[in-house]
């Protein structure tokens, strides 16, 4: 879909300045799991299907993206510098969703108001609720603009899975939110 070159594009433009940092190619599992499965994805592209040249585009860059993580040391704030990437992502297909609902931009799939540049809503909603974590992130933040961001990108992101009426977005986002709440809120038990 084009949705999925946009985000293959992305993820190239992400190598490209990325990439440079690489001074030393380290051997690590994951690194190796990139190679073996670089490996029998070619080989299977090579002698049994052939794909159009947008899938090798978008092939191609994964595999190089995953390679360029498994070099790559996450500290906090490289981690932090992903998930703003993540959820920036996230806020930007949000806008989409909101664009298609309100009728500017164009929608897919007739029956539904809401589908962002996939064919249907059950794949904007993923999308969204994979990239919900990056934003929930930020409500945690000490700064005041990180939480700023983390709250509003997270309502964005909720209201559009929530408009899309997928239903395994929807049951997506309350899995991550209680999760999200277990995890972060402490609890206190008196008498139990």
């Amino acid at each position: 879909t084009t949705g999925m070159l946009g985000i293959a594009i992305l993820v190239a433009i992400y190598i490209v300045t990325r990439g440079w940092q690489i001074k030393v190619i380290k051997i690590t599992s994951l690194s190796l799991f990139v190679i073996l499965f670089s490996g029998f994805w070619l080989f299977d592209q090579l002698f049994y299907s052939v794909l159009v040249w947008h899938d090798w585009i978008e092939g191609i860059s994964l595999v190089l993206l995953f390679f360029i993580f498994s070099q790559q040391n996450f500290d906090k704030e490289r981690l932090k510098q992903y998930y703003f990437i993540c959820s920036l992502a996230g806020v930007c297909m949000g806008f989409w969703g909101i664009f298609q609902y309100a009728g500017i931009a164009n929608v897919y799939y007739a029956e539904m108001p809401v589908t962002g540049s996939f064919e249907n809503p059950t794949g904007l909603a993923i999308f969204l609720s994979a990239l919900f974590p990056a934003s929930l992130f930020f409500t945690g933040e000490q700064g005041k603009w990180g939480k700023i961001w983390g709250y509003l990108a997270c309502l964005l992101i909720a209201f559009v899975i929530l408009i899309s009426n997928s239903r395994t977005g929807i049951l997506s986002m309350i899995l991550i939110c209680i999760l999200y709440f277990f995890r972060n809120v402490p609890f206190r038990w008196n008498g139990i």
